[in-house]
């Protein structure tokens, strides 16, 4: 995702993935395969994961929906702010 940002451009994400709430993702998890093969989405992915590995920095990041819905305002990691080291 980093690659094709602009250097001063922004990456905006609207997920969802797993909760913060065990009880929920061990639901999540259990019916994972079943929704996948039925709609074609994986609802139990690590978002913050994702987004470590795809080397991003996150300026913003909210949750809802008992964590499971994510909003994110992200940058590629080489990209320095003014006044940011």
């Amino acid at each position: 995702m980093g690659r094709a940002c602009k250097d001063d451009g922004r990456i905006l994400l609207l997920e969802h993935g797993r909760s913060h709430y065990t009880w929920l993702n061990n639901i999540l998890d259990a019916n994972a395969q079943r929704h996948l093969t039925k709609w074609g989405c994986s609802w139990n992915r690590d978002i913050l994961k994702v987004i470590d590995d795809a080397g991003l920095h996150v300026d913003y990041l909210a949750r809802w929906h008992f964590g499971t819905t994510y909003y994110v305002v992200a940058r590629p990691s080489s990209v320095v702010v003014k006044g940011e080291r």
